[in-house]
């Protein structure tokens, strides 16, 4: 699962060919699937992108931006 934590992520093509644009607070990915996607930052702020497994065993981020850092809320585990 994919997540931003400065809103939504707007999809504008997948597996390279382009789709009418859509806005998501979060999205699934399977493996081999290829995303396009656009991100706003706000100035003076650094926001967490980040990858879950699916079965949320655990997280990958990137930090896009430079300032202060706003994180994402763990999501909570499986039964």
């Amino acid at each position: 699962m994919l997540r931003f934590s400065g809103g939504k992520i707007t999809v504008i093509a997948n597996d390279g060919k382009e789709v009418h644009p859509v806005s998501v607070h979060r999205m699934i990915i399977a493996v081999s699937e290829t995303y396009d996607v656009v991100v706003t930052l706000p100035e003076n702020m650094s926001y967490e992108f980040q990858a879950t497994a699916e079965d949320r065993s655990g997280t990958t981020s990137l930090w896009l931006g430079e300032g202060m850092p706003i994180s994402l809320s763990p999501l909570p585990k499986l039964n």
